[in-house]
């Protein structure tokens, strides 16, 4: 199965939890060394946009959340804790994705 990340917003987060973002030719690409699948089979991995997406069984996207700065080098891995929340991080900042 093939997911395409069609996104081209190049954002940041700023201090006062607004999103600054402006279009970007040529969108990203995924750069993932690992991703983490929950129970039900959703798929959930970081992208260079700096969004964490899930995606369910059938391909669909069915959320993401933008963490920190779009950055360029989302090569990191995250992992679902036995809380139920997805760690992951972003510009060197830890993020707990999820409710408890």
């Amino acid at each position: 199965m093939n997911y395409q990340n069609t996104n081209d917003q190049v954002c940041e987060r700023l201090a006062d939890g607004s999103l600054k973002c402006e279009s970007s030719p040529g969108g990203f690409e995924w750069c993932v060394n690992m991703v983490a699948v929950d129970r039900d089979g959703v798929v959930f991995a970081n992208s260079e946009d700096g969004n964490v997406y899930a995606i369910d069984r059938a391909g669909q996207e069915i959320g993401r959340l933008f963490l920190k700065v779009a950055i360029g080098a989302a090569y990191t891995p995250l992992a679902i804790g036995g809380d139920g929340r997805v760690y992951t991080q972003n510009d060197g900042v830890l993020f707990a994705v999820g409710e408890r």
